[in-house]
């Protein structure tokens, strides 16, 4: 069987674990997925690995790993300027951060957000956006 192939469908079993909330199986195919899209070479299907290994991280409240597979995500979006990818990450990642108290980390990646949204001009995106960084100014004043 093709390898880039058989990688897929490890992803796939991992979202369907996931679902059914079998989570080290997740982790397990995930693991498969990942090792064979970086031997690979297949940066595009790695970073959806990576933001499916996060998922499953989120799910089972480690925000610290989910952290650390979306900046990984993040890295391979940039490089593949995959912009819809992007979006999805950064808006989780401010999601979390938010979750955490870190509402200055959580501004800073809904900036980011702002800055992508730009380039594609969704204007209502990005006052909704605004929005939610006014919220999280509000928070972190009052927090003091």
């Amino acid at each position: 069987m093709d390898p880039k192939l058989l990688a897929k469908i490890y992803t796939n079993l991992g979202k369907l674990y996931r679902l059914w909330e079998k989570f080290q199986l997740a982790h397990e195919h995930f693991s498969r997925s990942i090792n064979l899209f970086t031997k690979y070479n297949d940066e595009f299907n790695l970073s959806i690995a990576y933001y499916g290994k996060a998922l499953t991280f989120i799910k089972e409240n480690n925000n610290e790993k989910a952290i650390e597979y979306i900046n990984k995500a993040i890295s391979l979006g940039e490089k593949l300027n995959n912009i819809e990818l992007l979006s999805n990450l950064y808006e989780i990642l401010a999601e979390i951060y938010e979750k955490m108290g870190e509402y200055n980390k959580s501004i800073s990646v809904l900036k980011n957000l702002v800055n992508l949204k730009s380039k594609l001009n969704l204007l209502d995106d990005i006052d909704k956006i605004h929005n939610k960084i006014n919220y999280l100014n509000k928070k972190l004043s009052g927090s003091k």
